[in-house]
């Protein structure tokens, strides 16, 4: 059969035992009805019990199948050469053609460091002489394979996997997954992929004490590993390079000859700068053919080397020099202290750890060089330079001015999140506010990269601008539409929701847009109010001129940006020379975000707080970094308004007594951020605003005491060590804890924290393993540096480095023969073992014998188990149960009366009222007759003498049928008056 009925609660078929008692009760009660009305209810009342008790059982319907589906896991790993990957695909093809049945499915999965579906389950041969999905080659994720592999096989048919790999996973346990597979009576074949059988040079460690003192020596390892087939030696070059600084310099170079095997290289180091030293190790052989994978002949190791501290000082590449005077004085204070220009500041993170603490004096977010092209601090940048502080314990300050803060168009960034006050001013009496109205052209030829390349420029506009800034969104085509009306900005949410929202339509016509735009920004009451235009097509003519000047005359500046070489760019050059505002040729799209970003910065100079006649700032708080300053603060000219942070944590050090709202009025505000301490000055450092302090004799002792209380403690260093250790794909962190004494420190609570290639915070929990020793773990998959900072009870911070190469994808050379026996050998639950597809040693797609012995395989083979799909009977039989009841019911309560029902119907087939209409007519027509008799004399028709008497002999009888019911009614009146008469004399009686 291919299906049956089986009960998951059988038990409850035992109640069918009292089916017939209830038949043999119910024959009495149902004896009334008589019949077969007594039958039938006594039957539905049964089915109705029998129905609801194989409901209980819980019935399921098993349909039974025979077919099979297969899925292909095809190893798309760096391990696999390219010749083989592209054989895996074809030797599909062949296999499914050859042994695939018209009813069974097949299905292709491809994996490295994860899986795809390449084919989903089809019930044909899937054609294809390439894989066209990427994946990750980085690594071998068999086990993703094998998962996705259960989730998309369907499950009417008897399921299979044919893996197709080397066998050297490095991500994931596909062992584990495939006991599920087994448990789920999923078979597994196997046919292994050969790997190539070149030799490889990999570079595997570069050691160097994690950290050093200056001018003290180090030594610096370099590990190389020869491994493959063949034992002949490989000739190159290695190459080592120090990083430090900014700086690159060649250490070490010379030719080498690496037999099998590993090589170790050593080498000295005298630093002489405190700074963080990253060590570059890389191998170029002479002869590249003969190196499988230069991928993995690069390696980095890193040492902390201590000092008296070392300070990063960011200032505007359009301003340079403006802080020579603030670095100057660091410098005399013993600091050390490196000045880079905005556009040139870091690219890493690595960069970063160099420095105790980083200055950013006066920068913008985005600016336009000399160029004229853009440059900005990437999102990338942001958040690296906040994870150097909060996860790595470095110092951040930021220097007020003109283009800092929100002026600097740093609002709503992560950076604003580190500070101790919010760069947004949300009290509308304290500053007046701006207004931006954007004109974005939406007309067919915008559409594709161009149109969303805008939106999201739109976007990073709004989110520049404070909460009570005015904003307004036109989109124009033949026709001006307020996408946006003027609004405050608030959270900005709904502006970006309906900016995301703007579609394609058809011309171009910019005058609507732009008068539009321009009525919108005269309602708004703002002290500041610019538009941005933009369109990449030719517009009608119309008086622009006159709008310009109208503009200006409401003090409404204008910038033009022209997309495309289809742009009338020689009008939009006279919009912006005539509004005031810059003019811009794109040609690239991908630059317009940055452009309004620029742009947007117009509409935050509000922030600004000028100060005339300057006023001395006030101490409101007490701090070591104000420790022997005694005396008053010379006065300053302006600063950037800004909003302290509720927050306990926040410590407002100057405040300026104007504005009288003390929260916005913050001139020197600290706090801790994560493990690192950062401060905001809101004046400049002596240039324009500060331009009094530079006389000042404390000048030095304040702004040194400022960088020294933000730098990265390294109290303590001394009495510890910290040492790491990678472990297939953990690394382990080890750090020894003495006193000054040299005695174990035990029981010390120590915190760390890792940031990986990604940015991403990692966990690190740190134990004691033993006396004064202190391990911890954590993953490191990814290649890429690791920055390991380890938080001591003291306050200090211990800091570590770790460089993951490329992945041991580079390192597995031979097929994993052990791990894919394992796979092929488990049972599924009721089938057989799989096959593993080997002959003397060849391997598949290595040789033409192997790959026809692959071909032979045939996973659609019946030795599985058929599926079997089930559903559930139970709501069927409650439904069906449930319609007997009610047929019950209406059997018992309902009498039908089977002759009056037939008499009905007949009525409805041949209307009575036809015959009483034919009898009436015969009545009048006699009476008619009769009635003319009498009168003429004339005589009656026999027919009409006939139905006459008729008439008569119905009238007599109708006559005498009414006296007898009145004699009858009269007799049963008198018999009741009589009888009720006897009763009251028998009453009488009996009460004498």
């Amino acid at each position: 059969m291919s299906f049956t009925i089986s009960f998951q609660a059988p038990q409850w078929l035992a109640l069918l035992a009292i089916v017939p008692a209830v038949w043999w009760l119910s024959r009495g009660s149902m004896a009334a009805l008589g019949g077969w009305r007594s039958r039938a209810a006594n039957l539905l009342r049964a089915l109705t019990l029998i129905g609801l008790i194989v409901a209980l059982a819980t019935p399921r319907w098993n349909n039974y199948s025979e077919n099979v589906a297969v899925a292909y896991l095809l190893d798309q790993s760096a391990s696999i050469p390219a010749e083989h990957r592209d054989a895996m695909l074809r030797y599909v093809s062949a296999n499914v053609q050859q042994h695939r049945q018209a009813t069974d499915r097949v299905a292709v999965i491809v994996f490295g460091r994860e899986a795809a579906v390449e084919v989903p389950p089809v019930d044909f041969t899937p054609v294809g002489r390439h894989v066209e999905t990427l994946v990750d080659q980085t690594a071998t994720n068999l086990a993703d394979a094998l998962t996705k592999a259960a989730t998309i096989l369907p499950r009417d048919a008897a399921r299979r996997v044919v893996i197709v790999s080397d066998g050297n996973e490095n991500v994931g346990t596909s062992a584990r997954e495939s006991r599920a597979l087994l448990q789920s009576g999923i078979g597994i074949d196997v046919v292994p992929a050969p790997t190539s059988g070149k030799q490889d040079i990999s570079v595997e460690s570069v050691s160097a004490p994690s950290v050093a003192k200056k001018d003290q020596p180090l030594e610096v390892r370099v590990v190389l590993n020869n491994q493959g087939d063949d034992p002949a030696p490989i000739a190159g070059k290695l190459r080592i390079v120090r990083k430090m600084s900014g700086r690159e310099e060649p250490i070490f170079e010379e030719a080498v000859t690496l037999p099998t095997g590993k090589t170790v290289k050593t080498f000295r180091e005298h630093p002489s700068e405190s700074d963080f030293y990253v060590y570059e190790a890389r191998f170029v052989p002479d002869n590249p053919a003969e190196d499988r994978y230069l991928a993995n002949n690069l390696a980095t190791g890193y040492t902390d080397v201590r000092g008296q501290g070392r300070v990063l000082l960011v200032e505007d590449m359009l301003h340079r020099g403006e802080f020579d005077l603030l670095a100057g004085s660091l410098r005399d204070e013993g600091l050390e202290v490196d000045v880079v220009t905005s556009d040139k500041a870091y690219s890493s993170l690595a960069d970063l750890q160099r420095y105790d603490s980083v200055l950013l004096a006066n920068v913008p977010r985005v600016a336009e060089n000399e160029a004229g092209s853009i440059v900005s601090f990437t999102n990338g940048q942001i958040e690296m330079l906040v994870r150097n502080t909060k996860q790595l314990g470095s110092g951040l300050v930021m220097i007020g001015g003109d283009r800092s803060f929100g002026a600097g168009g740093w609002v709503g960034t992560e950076l604003e999140k580190a500070m101790p006050v919010d760069f947004q001013i949300k009290n509308a009496k304290v500053i007046p506010v701006g207004a931006l109205a954007l004109v974005i052209d939406r007309s067919g030829s915008m559409a594709g990269e161009k149109l969303a390349l805008s939106l999201a420029a739109a976007r990073e506009a709004i989110k520049m601008l404070g909460p009570r800034d005015f904003l307004t969104v036109v989109a124009f085509d033949t026709e001006a539409i307020a996408v946006v009306p003027l609004e405050r900005k608030g959270t900005g949410r709904t502006a970006l929701a309906r900016v995301s929202r703007i579609q394609q339509g058809g011309g171009t016509d910019l005058y609507p847009g732009m008068l539009r735009a321009f009525e919108a920004l005269q309602q708004a009451d703002a002290a500041v109010k610019h538009m941005i235009v933009l369109t990449d097509g030719q517009t009608p003519e119309a008086d622009f001129s006159q709008l310009c000047r109208k503009m200006r005359g409401n003090k409404i500046t204008v910038t033009g940006v022209a997309i495309g070489p289809g742009a009338d760019r020689t009008l939009l050059a006279k919009i912006a020379s005539a509004g005031g505002g810059k003019f811009y040729a794109v040609a690239d799209p991908r630059n317009v975000p940055r452009i309004f970003m620029v742009e947007a910065r117009r509409v935050a100079t509000p922030v600004i707080r000028e100060l005339s006649p300057p006023v001395a700032p006030q101490r409101v708080g007490e701090s070591e970094l104000l420790t022997g300053i005694e005396g008053s603060f010379p006065p300053i000219s302006g600063f950037v308004q800004t909003s302290v942070k509720e927050n306990s944590l926040v410590e407002v050090l100057l405040r300026s007594p104007i504005p009288s709202r003390e929260k916005n009025a913050t001139v020197l505000a600290t706090w801790t951020y994560g493990l690192g301490k950062t401060a905001v000055l809101t004046t400049d450092a002596g240039h324009q605003w500060a331009s009094a302090w530079q006389g000042w004799n404390d000048y030095d002792k304040f702004f040194s005491q400022l960088v020294r209380w933000s730098l990265r403690p390294m109290g303590g260093q001394g009495n510890y060590s910290i040492a790491t250790q990678r472990r297939d794909t953990r690394t382990q962190v080890v750090i020894d804890a003495f006193d000054r004494s040299d005695k174990f420190l035990n029981q010390l609570p120590l915190r760390g924290t890792v940031v990986g290639p990604d940015l991403e915070p990692i966990p690190l929990r740190v134990e004691q393993t033993a006396a004064g020793r202190y391990a911890g773990e954590f993953d490191s998959v990814m290649p890429g540096s690791y920055f390991v900072t380890i938080a001591t009870p003291e306050g200090s911070l211990l800091r570590a480095g770790v460089n993951v190469g490329v992945s041991r994808e580079y390192s597995d050379f031979h097929v994993n023969l052990p791990l894919l026996k394992t796979l092929a050998g488990g049972v599924p639950r009721g089938g057989v073992p799989g096959i593993l597809v080997t002959a003397e040693g060849e391997l598949p797609f290595a040789t033409t014998e192997g790959n026809n012995l692959a071909r032979e395989l045939n996973p659609f083979r019946r030795d599985l188990p058929a599926a079997v799909t089930s559903r559930d009977m139970w709501p069927e039989l409650v439904v069906a149960a449930s319609l007997l009841f009610f047929s019950d019911i209406f059997v018992r309560r309902v009498q039908l009366d089977l002759a009056g029902l037939w008499e009905k119907v007949a009525q409805v087939v041949k209307p009575r009222h036809t015959i009483e209409a034919s009898t009436t007519l015969a009545r009048l027509s006699a009476r008619k007759a009769e009635f003319r008799g009498r009168h003429t004399g004339a005589e009656i028709p026999p027919s009409a003498v006939e139905e006459l008497g008729r008439i008569a002999a119905k009238r007599r009888q109708t006559d005498v049928t009414a006296e007898q019911q009145t004699v009858d009614k009269s007799q049963d009146t008198m018999s009741r008056l009589l009888a009720a008469k006897q009763e009251i004399s028998s009453k009488e009686h009996r009460d004498r």
